[in-house]
């Protein structure tokens, strides 16, 4: 059995990393800039269990090199079974971290939405090598608003502040729901490491970790906070309220979309709450904000109440950090199922009832 410790504190630091972020983004000083898919399984479908192949030999922790050559020489078979198809190659790369799988993927399947988030992901702070695949997942799936996001990103990796305002409109404008695929691809690579001979509570965590540590959480809001600050720093210093108000409903259009995220991820609702009490914190408190008809003084309130909420929350489940590493296989298998089905947050409330932290 891998030391699932460490994974699990994997996950647990990508919600502590989303604070960090974006306190940083938006305390420091803005810079000067010019102005056919495959589908997987339907996660409301998820199995409640699986039968992994017999495994012979425990498997090494996860990321090392000793890792990445049996879960190669294991998922071979899979990968063959699956015809090499964009889910499978994607899965098999976030499981090893094998670029020629990824490289592969993205030659045969260029336009899959899961590969060009693969590519943007590999391509880091590149935000050249970013942009074409960035421009491909926005033409595969144009009410995405996260391709959007992604290229005011990559915008302002490369300095280009005028066009990352212009991507930051158009991801504003957009209804649908951001969808970065985690769920599809943690279903995914639950099958490859069952497939390759991973026992339940392996391939529970192994369907967590292995995306979460290739998400691109992080690349679609952090260009986004930092047109918002630039922004918002320049229209205070004009005395321009009509363009404050403004940019204040693009970042709250960004609060709406990190909430409504498909991946249901605690690092989302902490981005939504981190830009929204940004947003509010640089309006005046006694003025009707939206389309509630609320003053902002009290849209404050109601946001510090929610994070004074997943604060608690957090720091609850943290307690508990290591309940999954002492529970059944059963608890682990369904720990991820309701990660699946419910999100993250649902996943923690559910193993906090079943095991409560020590008073």
């Amino acid at each position: 059995m891998m030391k699932l410790k460490t994974l699990r504190w994997m996950t647990a630091a990508a919600v502590t990393g989303a604070v960090w972020l974006c306190w940083f983004l938006f305390n420091q000083e803005p810079e000067k800039v010019t102005p056919r898919v495959v589908a997987t399984a339907n996660p409301a479908q998820a199995p409640l269990t699986s039968q992994p192949v017999k495994s012979v030999d425990p498997w090494p922790q996860f990321g090392t090199p000793e890792f990445k050559t049996m879960a190669l020489e294991r998922g071979k078979k899979w990968l063959e079974s699956r015809g090499r198809d964009a889910a499978s190659l994607v899965a098999m790369w976030e499981l090893t971290g094998d670029e020629s799988l990824l490289l592969e993927a993205a030659e045969r399947f260029p336009n899959d939405p899961r590969v060009c988030l693969g590519m943007i992901q590999h391509a880091g702070k590149d935000g050249t090598a970013a942009l074409p695949w960035i421009e491909r997942l926005i033409a595969a799936e144009p009410d995405n608003p996260n391709g959007h996001y992604l290229k005011v990103s990559a915008l302002m990796q490369l300095k280009d502040g005028a066009g990352a305002l212009v991507a930051l409109r158009a991801a504003a404008a957009l209804k649908g729901t951001l969808d970065d695929h985690l769920r599809d691809r943690i279903l995914t690579v639950r099958e490859a490491a069952l497939a390759s001979g991973a026992g339940i509570r392996d391939a529970s965590a192994l369907a967590l970790v292995a995306p979460l540590s290739h998400s691109t959480a992080y690349q679609t809001f952090a260009g986004a906070s930092r047109v918002l600050r630039a922004e918002i720093v320049a229209a205070k210093a004009d005395g321009d309220q009509d363009r404050l108000v403004q940019i204040a409903g693009f970042g709250m259009a960004v609060v709406a979309h990190a909430n409504a995220g498909a991946s249901d991820s605690l690092v989302h609702e902490l981005v939504g709450l981190t830009v929204e009490k940004a947003v509010l914190s640089e309006l005046p408190g006694d003025t009707e904000f939206g389309v509630s008809g609320r003053t902002v003084s009290e849209q404050r309130d109601e946001m510090e109440l929610r994070r004074a909420d997943i604060m608690q929350f957090i720091k609850q489940a943290e307690d508990c950090s290591g309940t999954l590493e002492g529970a059944s296989d059963a608890v682990n298998a369904e720990y991820t199922d309701r990660f699946l089905l419910h999100g993250e947050r649902a996943a923690r409330t559910w193993l906090l009832e079943q095991f409560p932290p020590a008073k």
